[in-house]
C-alpha cells in the first residue's frame, strides 16, 4: 500500500480494536495485519511495516522519537518496502533523528530517501534544513524549491521555508510571503498566523501583527508565544529571543 496513505491509516490505527490474519513475521513485523474500526466495523489490511510507519508518527508527535525511531527501523529492515516506500520509511527515521537532536543521522537518512525518490518531499525539506545548518544557504532553498516544487499545497513547507528565511532578516518580506502563502493554504494553521505577525512586528506593523497574534490564539489558545508576543507588542518591546524559529526545531519538520 503506497504510504502516502499514512494520514488515513493512522486514523485506522487508532481506532483498531485487535489485529486478525497476521501472517509469519518477516524482519520482526508481520507480513499483513488487518485493522478492524470500531466505529464502522470495517477492516484494513495493510503491512506490518506500513503500520510501523504510522506507529512511528504517532511516536514524534509524542515526542518519543528514539520509540519512533526504533519503529521506522524496523519497518527499514523488514524487507517489505522498495522503491518510493523506502524512501518514505527513511525520510520518517530522518524526521525522527532530527528531533531527537541526532543531525548527523537525519542527515543520512534525508540524503538516502532522496536518492531512492528524488520528489521525496519530506526527504528534500530535510536536506534544505541540513544546508541552512551548515550555512549553506543557495543550496538549502534550492532543495527548499524542490521540495515545495514536488508537493505544493502542502502549509508545513511553506512554514519551514518562512522559518529559515524569517532567519535571515534581509528576507523578512520573502518569509512573509511563506506564512501567506501557508495560512492561504490551510487557514486554521496557528502558527502561521503567529510567525507572519512575527515578522509584521519586527517591520513595526504593529496593528496588523497584533491581528495575526490574536487570529493565532483564536485558533489555538495554547500558542503561549502569541500570547507573550501581544505583551510585548503592548510595551511596544521588540520579540523576545525565545520568539525565534531556530529553538522550535519541530515546527521545521512537521509535515
Amino acid at each position: 500500500m503506497p504510504l502516502i496513505r499514512l494520514a488515513a491509516l493512522s486514523v485506522v490505527a487508532a481506532l483498531t480494536a485487535g489485529c486478525a490474519a497476521q501472517q509469519q513475521p518477516q524482519g520482526g513485523l508481520p507480513q499483513n495485519v488487518t485493522l478492524r474500526n470500531t466505529r464502522t466495523g470495517t477492516s484494513t489490511t495493510v503491512s506490518g511495516a506500513a503500520l510501523a510507519l504510522v506507529m512511528a508518527q504517532r511516536e514524534m508527535a509524542r515526542r518519543n522519537n528514539a520509540g519512533a525511531v526504533r519503529l521506522a527501523s524496523q519497518a527499514i529492515n523488514s524487507k517489505q518496502l522498495a522503491g518510493n516506500d523506502l524512501s518514505t520509511a527513511y525520510a520518517i527515521r530522518g524526521d525522527a533523528y532530527y528531533l531527537g537532536g541526532v543531525s548527523a543521522k537525519a542527515r543520512d537518512d534525508w540524503r538516502s530517501a532522496v536518492e531512492m525518490n528524488g520528489q521525496n518531499a519530506m526527504a528534500l525539506r530535510g536536506m534544505a534544513i541540513i544546508s541552512h545548518m551548515q550555512r549553506k544557504l543557495p543550496e538549502s532553498m534550492h532543495y527548499m524549491e524542490r521540495a515545495i516544487a514536488a508537493s505544493p499545497d502542502n502549509p508545513h513547507l511553506y512554514i519551514t521555508r518562512g522559518l529559515l528565511r524569517l532567519q535571515d532578516r534581509r528576507e523578512l518580506g520573502l518569509a512573509q510571503a511563506d506564512f501567506a502563502k501557508a495560512i492561504s493554504l490551510k487557514p486554521d494553521l496557528a502558527s502561521a498566523y503567529f510567525y507572519r505577525g512575527l515578522v509584521n512586528h519586527l517591520n513595526g506593523r504593529f496593528a496588523l501583527a497584533k491581528t495575526d497574534y490574536e487570529k493565532a490564539l483564536e485558533i489555538n489558545p495554547g500558542e503561549s508565544r502569541a500570547r507573550q508576543a501581544l505583551g510585548l507588542l503592548e510595551q511596544r518591546r521588540a520579540p523576545a529571543d525565545h520568539l525565534a524559529p531556530r529553538t522550535r526545531p519541530n515546527e521545521v519538520v512537521q509535515f
